[in-house]
């Protein structure tokens, strides 16, 4: 048995709690192994001095494929060592043989769960329950870490756009490295601070529609609601009113309809039968 609180031997009895429930916590390695097993032996004392590098940040389960040939076959080992890396109660990395210590090194660390990560899903979740401050504090303190994540900037951009801090959420974008700022939600984003921007700086709901009652072809009337709509995630009658324009001027403000349209998609992760609806309409109104 190991006597490392980090590395422990289990069964297909204690596996499910073992591995599967501590996995929801931080990343557990499970080191398929045998006793006649040569790599096995020199991958062994390579995970156990890691395990105890990183003092709880990852565990190693070891399986002994001998005596646990059901749990061996129900993951379908095939070679020995196989070290599967789960997370959340999922298998999500694996790698074979006896790697050497700076291979499995990047194994763990791309799966450790750290404080800034722990941060970052506390803000998503408390802006997902409408608690937009908390979500700006604590996203802001997992910005702090330098360099700061993407994905907590691009998520801290979202969020000043929705508390309509513009300025501050164009100053998220910018700080994302160069390769990233041309990727599609970055983009997105850039094109909705415009959008709630231009919504902002409308006339009410009522004047844009008395407008639009007396001259259907006023793009700009009718792009300032959409803009509205949209902010307020009134998707479908955004799409629409974007789509109106499409189809009477395509190049209105270089093509303000088309990116805002693309936009939405992005917002709505490019999935669901809004954007393929809306997503086909548009090709045909541009064609």
């Amino acid at each position: 048995m190991n006597t490392s609180s980090f590395v422990f031997d289990v069964t297909a009895t204690d596996f499910p709690v073992r591995v599967i429930d501590a996995s929801r916590q931080r990343p557990v390695l499970v080191d398929f192994w045998a006793a006649w097993c040569g790599p096995c032996k020199m991958l062994a004392p390579v995970l156990e001095r890691l395990a105890g590098e990183y003092q709880g940040g990852v565990l190693v389960a070891k399986v002994d494929t001998d005596t646990q040939a059901d749990l061996a076959a129900r993951y379908g080992i095939r070679s020995l060592p196989t070290v599967m890396v789960f997370k959340d109660g999922e298998v999500v990395d694996e790698f074979y043989g006896a790697l050497p210590e700076s291979e499995v090194r990047v194994y763990i660390e791309r799966h450790l769960v750290r404080e800034v990560d722990k941060l970052h899903a506390q803000a998503m979740e408390a802006y997902h329950h409408g608690d937009r401050d908390t979500a700006v504090s604590l996203l802001k303190q997992a910005a702090a870490e330098q360099p700061p994540r993407p994905a907590v900037l691009v998520d801290l951009a979202a969020v000043y756009i929705d508390t309509k801090d513009y300025d501050a959420a164009d100053l998220c974008l910018k700080a994302l490295p160069m390769e990233l700022q041309v990727e599609s939600r970055p983009n997105a984003l850039r094109t909705l601070i415009g959008l709630a921007r231009s919504a902002d700086q409308a006339p009410p709901d009522e004047a844009l529609l008395q407008r639009l009652a007396q001259s259907p072809y006023d793009c700009e009337a009718r792009y300032q609601y959409a803009a509205r709509r949209i902010t307020l995630h009134q998707y479908e009658q955004g799409l629409e009113h974007l789509l109106e324009i499409l189809r009477r001027r395509p190049d209105f403000r270089d093509h303000a309809a088309q990116d805002a349209m693309i936009c939405v998609f992005t917002l709505l992760d490019n999935r669901g039968e809004l954007v393929s609806q809306y997503r086909k309409k548009m090709f045909a109104a541009l064609h």
